[in-house]
Parts: structure tokens; C-alpha cells; sequence
């Protein structure tokens, strides 16, 4: 894990929080943002925490902050090459989008605004092209991140009671990144 990767996880952790057991998450049960359905979908016996002989509710509650920290980076931070780009404060906002919407929603924000094209993968050419955007692609970030809510929630009606909570998220990572 790098260096970066370890300033930034604590305000991610604290933006996702403790346990929770929404029934209109698909994710399922939650905890620091880690879900049910990501446990189930790493598919290695080391994620069954409670030594039962299945992966449930029950591993979600006893997930501590430092396996979180390991799902964290093997599954987001590394796969998105977090450390090539050099904006730190865009650095966190892709970060904490991805653990929040997902690897591919992260990186197509990411594409859009640096004028790639939006396939959700990332590579060379979303590093590069995020790597000399002249604007504050910072907050041309979290711009697009409000739009994707938005966007999702003319897609998903129910997920319309979470669009405070996302807002409050994104000017919170926001402010947080603007402070480095």
C-alpha cells in the first residue's frame, strides 16, 4: 500500500461509516462501505471472518478497518492507478466515487471531463489526459459527480431518499481534498 493510498483511506472510511443493513441497498448489509454482495464477490474463503463455512451478514459485522483498508486497495485504489495521477485532491474524489458507485462510474466521470473516450477503463490515456487538464479538474470532478446522482436517480426513483446524504458526501471529499 502506498503512501498516498494510506492519507487518503481515513476520510474514506469516515465517509462510509459503520454498519448498516439498508433493504434498499443492493449491496445488502454495509460496512464501511464495504457490502455483502462485494464480500461474496471476492470469492476467497479468507473473507468468511467468522470461521462459519459461508460469507453472510454475520462477516460484514466483524469486518475490522484494516481488512476494509485491504479490500479498499486491491479493489479500487490499485486496479485504478490512484498513484499515477498527480492531482491528490482528484486523486480522493475518484477514490471515494468508485467505493461509493462503482470502478467504472468512477473512471467514465473521470473520461468525461478530461475529454477521453468513456469506456470506464482506466489507462494510459485517462492518466495522461487527467494528468494535463489546465482547469481545476478537482472540482470539474466533483461536478460530475453530482450529475451522476442526479442522473441515477431519474434512472432509479427509490434511491432518491440517498441524494442528500451523496451531495453532502461529495462537497465533504470536496472541501477535505481542497485542504491538501
Amino acid at each position: 500500500m502506498s503512501d498516498r493510498f494510506n492519507k487518503l483511506i481515513p476520510f474514506i472510511l469516515k465517509a462510509e461509516g459503520g454498519f448498516v443493513n439498508d433493504p434498499d441497498d443492493p449491496g445488502g448489509a454495509t460496512k464501511m462501505g464495504v457490502s455483502l454482495r462485494l464480500l461474496k464477490s471476492l470469492g476467497d474463503i479468507k473473507w468468511d471472518l467468522d470461521h462459519d463455512g459461508d460469507i453472510d451478514i454475520d462477516d460484514i459485522r466483524a469486518l475490522t478497518p484494516e481488512l476494509a483498508k485491504e479490500i479498499y486497495w486491491e479493489r479500487f485504489y490499485a486496479p485504478l492507478q490512484l498513484d499515477a495521477i498527480r492531482d491528490e485532491k482528484l486523486a480522493l474524489q475518484v477514490l471515494d466515487h468508485a467505493v461509493n458507485a462503482g470502478t467504472r462510474s468512477a473512471v467514465k466521470i473521470l473520461q468525461h471531463i478530461s475529454g477521453c473516450k468513456e469506456d470506464g477503463l482506466i489507462g494510459p490515456k485517462t492518466i495522461a489526459a487527467a494528468n494535463t487538464f489546465r482547469d481545476n479538474i478537482a472540482l470539474r470532478y466533483q461536478q460530475g459527480r453530482y450529475l451522476f446522482y442526479e442522473d441515477l436517480v431519474e434512472v432509479k426513483a427509490k434511491f432518491a431518499k440517498y441524494i442528500p446524504g451523496w451531495i453532502n458526501r461529495v462537497k465533504h471529499i470536496y472541501e477535505t481534498a481542497c485542504q491538501f
